[in-house]
């Protein structure tokens, strides 16, 4: 059920990034585009993949690092 609400993160994300124009009020073709889009690609990796494992270290080598070294600094800065 978290598919909807991923895929919305996800579509104002691109918008945001490579169209920053269109972000606020882009047309439905386009939003459906991307919704494809994005569905497509993660089916076809996910369909290609031997394993989770190598999702789970890969998310968890960048998440790792981001938590070890990033997020202690920005908390003594702020």
């Amino acid at each position: 059920f978290s598919t909807p609400l991923v895929l919305f993160a996800c579509r104002r994300s691109f918008l945001a990034v490579f169209l920053p124009s269109k972000r606020d009020n882009p047309h439905i073709l386009l939003w459906t585009g991307i919704s494809l889009t994005i569905l497509v690609v993660t089916s076809i990796i996910a369909y290609f993949l031997p394993s989770i494992d190598v999702v789970f270290g890969f998310s968890g080598s960048v998440v790792g690092t981001t938590f070890v070294y990033c997020i202690p600094g920005l908390f003594f800065i702020r």
